[in-house]
């Protein structure tokens, strides 16, 4: 069976006490987490004899993205229920299209069905699929595929890091690394949004495994919506590329390490955090219009220009 993750080789260095686990340099298409989430979970849909898969996300999905390569190099016919009534041509779609992924519009009304088995089932024989995955693609296989986060980053650190610190949005990876990790280490999730729900899913998850890792969630005061992003922070993402050649995508990565940087967690000389890096590089491109609204235009098309090179789209224009 094919492998759709690499071995990653070195932690980038951002100071003193925080070094990045760039799960974006040694995935496909800058993907990330969402291979880790992916692989258990299409591998075990082609061993049981399926061909189809369908999954579900918004226009500018990461996963979506991330869900096509991974169908493709697998063989899998990939299908997508997008989000919202007009069919709409975006750089990730095109992209995601290219590679084989067939598009389905739902209304909105349609997608917050996306939960109900029986509207899904149904929906999966009118597109001919025979599988389908969750929104995200998180679940308890999900959750085990990420374990191999944390079991890559301490076998370049040794267990050295303190704190492995990520961006959480529906929580999968953070409860894959809790279970991952060495007893020693506290792992801390970073929501990009403010739902308490999250917290009781990963409490789940985590209840699954013998995990003894402590886990906390840090207290911010980020918006509640996933796309909310403001000039401070698309110039913060600017910033970082100009000054340390990192990518991070304002609705996850970059949201989460500003919010870290600012935390007292982050002011102690003696904690030794590894950020984890979930990649969707991808999703950089869909804040090209702000971007050119908000922020200095140099410093937003070599982003740009180097995010659309890492997950090797070509400029639209």
């Amino acid at each position: 069976m094919n492998r759709l993750v690499d071995t990653p080789t070195e932690l980038t260095v951002f100071n003193d006490s925080i070094r990045i686990f760039r799960t974006e340099l040694f995935t496909q298409a800058g993907c990330g987490n969402k291979e880790f989430k992916l692989t258990n979970n299409l591998m075990a849909i082609k061993q049981r004899g399926h061909s189809s898969v369908l999954s579900f996300g918004g226009v500018w999905s990461n996963h979506l993205h991330a869900f096509t390569y991974a169908c493709e190099r697998l063989g899998l016919n990939a299908i997508a229920a997008v989000r919202g009534e007009e069919q709409v041509s975006n750089e990730l779609l095109r992209d995601a299209v290219a590679h084989g992924l067939k598009v389905h519009y739902l209304s909105r009304a349609d997608y917050r069905r996306r939960h109900e088995r029986h509207y899904v089932e149904t929906l999966c024989a009118s597109l001919h699929c025979d599988a389908w995955l969750p929104e995200g693609g998180s679940n308890t296989v999900a959750v085990e595929g990420c374990k191999a986060i944390a079991v890559q980053l301490n076998n370049l650190t040794g267990t050295q890091a303190t704190h492995i610190a990520l961006a959480v949005g529906t929580g999968a990876t953070l409860a894959g690394i809790v279970c991952g990790a060495a007893e020693r280490q506290q792992v801390v999730g970073v929501p990009v949004v403010q739902d308490d729900r999250v917290q009781q899913q990963v409490t789940e998850w985590i209840s699954q495994s013998e995990s003894s890792c402590s886990w906390t969630m840090l207290n911010t005061a980020l918006p509640q919506k996933y796309g909310k992003v403001d000039k401070p922070l698309l110039d913060f993402v600017l910033q970082l590329h100009d000054q340390h050649g990192i990518i991070m995508d304002p609705v996850y990565n970059g949201k989460a390490f500003r919010a870290l940087l600012d935390s007292e967690l982050a002011q102690n000389p003696d904690n030794q955090i590894v950020f984890v890096h979930t990649g969707g590089i991808v999703g950089c491109l869909g804040f090209k219009t702000k971007l050119a609204e908000l922020c200095d235009s140099d410093m937003a098309n070599r982003y740009l220009s180097d995010a659309r090179s890492m997950v090797n789209i070509a400029n639209a224009g």
